[in-house]
């Protein structure tokens, strides 16, 4: 029991260190796409979406519009599509009244499979409308507009999966030589403590 208490709490620390880490790169790459949003050059954003999204580990990088149309993606095949409200990436935001910029890292953050069946771990992080930024080829003042789209970060979980199951191995190869070294510690005791003198009485 105790060793399933601590591999469940691995778990759940692998995990949010995960969260983390994604809302991390997701923070990253909005902060270095600030000057290139602000001064519209569309060209550059798409270069940045298509680098970070040809790193080993992740699995796309997307950003799209208020209204769900996607303006750039890692995978070109994307690029123009609209996704559905109540899909993986969307779903946080318009299931309840909470704006996603003020959901914390975990609520903004969701886990699910590819269709290869890989775990994967995705983060949204709201794209602001600032001062700076509007004009008329652009989109409105942040008065009239205050947010622009959403960047969405998925990271394949596969790695951490491959270090979390051999850890949990560990864990319960230690469990059961433990147990076997605890009971065998207890026979013996319990033998020359019990047995021993009870068997000699009876004699």
């Amino acid at each position: 029991a105790l060793s399933y208490l601590l591999i469940r709490t691995q778990r759940e620390n692998a995990l949010e260190e995960a969260v983390l880490g994604s809302e991390a790169i997701a923070e990253t790459i909005l902060l270095t796409l600030a000057h290139e949003m602000r001064a519209n050059e569309r060209d550059a954003i798409g270069d940045m979406v298509n680098s970070v999204g040809g790193q080993q580990g992740v699995e796309t990088v997307r950003i799209f519009n208020k209204e769900g149309k996607i303006t750039f993606s890692s995978r070109s095949e994307e690029v123009g599509t609209v996704v559905d409200v109540q899909a993986e990436a969307c779903v946080q935001c318009h299931s309840g009244p909470t704006p996603t910029r003020d959901l914390d890292p975990q609520n903004r953050s969701r886990l699910y499979r590819d269709a290869d069946g890989n775990r994967v771990l995705a983060t949204m992080r709201v794209i602001p409308n600032q001062e700076g930024c509007q004009g008329s080829q652009c989109h409105s003042s942040p008065r009239l507009q205050s947010v622009l789209g959403v960047l969405d970060v998925a990271l394949s979980l596969e790695p951490a999966e491959e270090r979390l199951a051999r850890a949990t191995l560990n864990a319960l190869l230690f469990s059961l030589l433990a147990v076997a070294a605890i009971t065998g510690g207890l026979y013996v005791i319990i033998t020359r403590a019990v047995r021993s003198p009870l068997y000699t009485v009876i004699a």
